[in-house]
């Protein structure tokens, strides 16, 4: 036999209006999350640079103590757009130092590359991260405290190019231009 439902199980059921009600507050607080989602990912994405600059700083310094000259890569092959040799040499100076070439990428310039740059059939080898040519003497890199040793390709982090120095000290361009105007 079956029982007819009690008045208080029937009006436990859910109305129209209230799932309406339901779905619009979530997606307010949805459209309230994507720019903090997006601010997050930026963030990450500038965490990963620096985390870079740090990487390609220490394989440097130990480039440094091992061969006591900075690499010297010849910074006349950036004239030839269509060759990425002196990536590639780069590349090949600090590899022996688990610098690998992921290290070379700043994933916020990856991803304003056009498709073709990035996975086209004539994919060349890239750095982000720019490093000043020094002589082959012994304390050169280290005599210069406000000398940059890596700069960022691009000011994409939205503060200005990120720049590391001999101390490992990572700036950006925005906060070494506010320090000149002080002085």
């Amino acid at each position: 036999m079956v029982r007819p439902l009690s008045r208080h199980a029937r009006l436990a059921g859910v109305t129209l209006l209230e799932l309406m009600t339901v779905i619009v507050i979530i997606g307010i607080l949805a459209t309230m999350l994507i720019p903090a989602t997006s601010a997050m990912f930026s963030r990450m994405e500038k965490a990963k640079c620096i985390f870079n600059l740090k990487a390609l700083w220490v394989g440097t310094e130990f480039f440094l103590q091992d061969r006591m000259y900075w690499p010297q890569i010849d910074a006349r092959l950036l004239q030839d757009k269509q060759s990425d040799q002196y990536a590639r040499q780069w590349m090949a100076a600090l590899e022996p130092y688990k610098v690998s070439k992921e290290t070379w990428h700043c994933p916020t310039v990856g991803k304003q590359l056009p498709a073709e740059v990035k996975n086209g059939a004539a994919k060349k080898e890239r750095i982000d991260y720019f490093p000043t040519p020094f002589d082959n003497k012994q304390m050169t890199p280290h005599r210069w405290p406000d000398q940059p040793w890596f700069i960022e390709r691009g000011a994409v982090h939205g503060e200005g190019n990120l720049i590391i120095f001999p101390d490992g000290s990572i700036k950006t361009l925005d906060q070494l231009i506010a320090k000149q105007k002080k002085k």
